[in-house]
């Protein structure tokens, strides 16, 4: 059973109610639900698109840095080596990552020829790919706690 309450509104204030309500054919506690719940992302708003900007660039980096990662291992050629290298210092400067692992199975697998890479190279190329992916998502993750925080 539903149970009602009684709240005093200004009589302009009720008259614009009435005809939203009229208008839209809903009852009145409706509408004042769904302005309330306007209200409410209204408030949040702000907060949600400081950090989609924020998600956005950690997707961006991933993104960039797997792609690198890829085409390296496809091609492990000077110049997919030299991206990749910058795409671990854009890391490391712009976001504070740490990719020494990655760096050294890059490192590892670009001194060997390619057709001489073993299933344990790969294993080991792809988990610290993984691990450097982890480790963002985790970075992301406290970026975001200490913008809720403040």
């Amino acid at each position: 059973m539903t149970e009602w309450k009684t709240i005093r509104v200004r009589s302009d204030v009720y008259e614009i109610i009435k005809k939203y309500s009229e208008m839209r054919g809903i009852p009145i506690s409706s509408v004042i639900a769904q302005a309330l719940t306007f209200m409410d992302l209204q408030r949040r708003r702000p907060r949600v698109k400081e950090q989609l900007p924020l998600a956005d660039k950690f997707a961006w980096y991933i993104t960039k840095v797997l792609m690198s990662a890829g085409a390296f291992k496809e091609n492990p050629s000077q110049e997919n080596y030299d991206y990749l290298v910058k795409n671990f210092n854009d890391l490391e400067d712009r976001l504070g990552v740490e990719t020494s692992m990655a760096r050294e199975a890059v490192d590892r697998l670009f001194k060997k020829k390619k057709e001489t890479w073993t299933a344990d190279d790969k294993i080991e190329f792809n988990s610290a790919f993984k691990s450097l992916v982890l480790q963002m998502i985790w970075l992301l993750e406290k970026e975001e706690e200490k913008m809720e925080g403040s």
